[in-house]
């Protein structure tokens, strides 16, 4: 089992580190293309041989979109390798820090629901029923006795 997990890790690293390579090298082409297109697009035309001025500028353009591209596809595929061998460590914060917050708002709407929807101008005092109110530890807001967490700062009462 060690052995496996060294040889995951190894993996990773090389895969890290051919992401970044990739990455590196499409921005570098990227530089390169738009220096090319711009280079093509602000020549001087030597109108004595405007074929020839013209030609080259149109193949500079041409090599310039190729290799904006190419860098583009090259960035983004480095990108992408970077980003997927670190998946698994973004994944795990964002379970831990979500976590609580997700667990107090599922408790809040399965509370909700099971005390049933209320139509807009229905109050509990218009039924003739009585309610209680308790006062939140935290933050001092009055909530109904029925309720587990505070509606105004998520609390447990």
């Amino acid at each position: 089992m060690r052995n496996q997990s060294t040889e995951y890790e190894s993996k990773k690293q090389n895969l890290r580190l051919l992401g970044m390579v990739l990455f590196v090298v499409g921005g570098g082409l990227l530089i390169i293309g738009v220096a090319s297109i711009f280079s093509a697009m602000t020549a001087p035309t030597d109108w004595d041989n405007f074929s020839a001025s013209s030609s080259q500028r149109m193949g500079n353009f041409i090599i310039g979109a190729i290799l904006l591209s190419v860098g583009s596809a090259c960035a983004g595929a480095g990108y992408k390798l970077y980003f997927v061998t670190h998946i698994r460590g973004l994944a795990r914060y964002t379970a831990v820090e979500t976590a609580p917050a997700a667990e107090i708002m599922t408790e809040a709407i399965g509370s909700g629901l099971s005390r049933g929807f209320v139509k807009e101008g229905d109050s509990p005092f218009s039924q003739g029923k009585e309610v209680i109110r308790i006062k939140c530890r935290n933050c001092g807001y009055l909530e109904t006795e029925d309720a587990d967490f505070c509606s105004k700062c998520g609390e447990k009462v």
